[in-house]
């Protein structure tokens, strides 16, 4: 079982690398190539997805997925010095398929630090307010927090460290997703494997929802990504909670504390 799951986890990959080379090479025209774009994320959010949702699906102990996080690390950071290096001497082949190696360790090494910090998750009732709490958190994050500052004034720092979707259409953008986003995503999924909850409704949910999010990106400007995961992840496992009458009070005391952090701190950053 665990050899073709990581069978399953390796071909994701391929799949991943494939796409990450020949969507740019496509240079669909810009009036005939929204329904491109379009298709394009909806098929790199599902890959994406689905390696996230493969490398959760291991099962691996708390040491053994630290130990790749390391390994993903030290590959992303390799491949990044040498595109950096040799970027104007190789062919654009060349440095796309670099490029897409560097991002596909990128994708690891945050899905494999989203298991390892998933095991600090000992029932399947914590995973709510922590799905609550994360979609809060990530919010004030992108719109009042240090990551929006970051998108304003330094974006290429956040470019560094985030997924690039590429898009076939020359004048588009590339879409991106935070690595912040694949941990949470990772984590979430190794708690469902874990505790025997809602994986296969959860995983279509959460990709009918980020492939909405994404496109209402490319209209709108940044989303935060927790929000839809988190509501996908709640309402794809909503009859696994059995909460007591104390912790569903304890959990709406939690909510209620949290928006009032939020409300106020979003007001102190307005105001400076």
């Amino acid at each position: 079982m665990r050899l073709s799951r990581a069978g399953a986890c390796l071909a994701v990959a391929g799949v991943y690398v494939i796409l990450r080379i020949t969507i740019p090479m496509l240079r669909v025209a810009h009036l005939n190539g929204i329904l491109m774009v379009v298709m394009s994320i909806a098929l790199m959010m599902l890959v994406q997805l689905a390696l996230a949702v493969s490398i959760a699906g291991l099962g691996m102990k708390p040491k053994t997925s630290a130990f790749w996080a390391l390994g993903s690390a030290l590959v992303f950071v390799g491949f990044l010095l040498l595109f950096s290096s040799t970027a104007p001497a190789v062919p654009k082949a060349v440095a796309r398929g670099l490029v897409a190696i560097q991002q596909l360790s990128l994708m690891s090494l945050a899905a494999f630090l989203g298991c390892t910090v998933s095991h600090i998750v000992r029932e399947p009732n914590l995973l709510l307010p922590v799905a609550m709490v994360a979609a809060l958190v990530d919010y004030w994050n992108v719109r009042l927090g240090p990551l929006g500052h970051l998108i304003e004034n330094k974006p290429s720092v956040v470019s560094a460290v985030a997924v690039h979707m590429p898009s076939p259409v020359p004048g588009i953008p590339a879409m991106m997703v935070g690595m912040g986003d694949f941990v949470f995503l990772a984590m979430y999924f190794a708690i469902l494997f874990r505790f025997g909850m809602n994986v296969r409704g959860t995983f279509w949910l959460g990709y009918v929802v980020l492939t909405a999010s994404m496109l209402f990106v490319l209209k709108a400007g940044v989303l935060p990504a927790l929000i839809p995961m988190g509501l996908a992840v709640i309402v794809a496992n909503a009859r696994h909670f059995k909460l007591s009458r104390e912790e569903k009070v304890a959990v709406l005391y939690a909510a209620a504390l949290v928006l009032v952090l939020f409300a106020a701190s979003g007001i102190f950053l307005s105001r400076r």
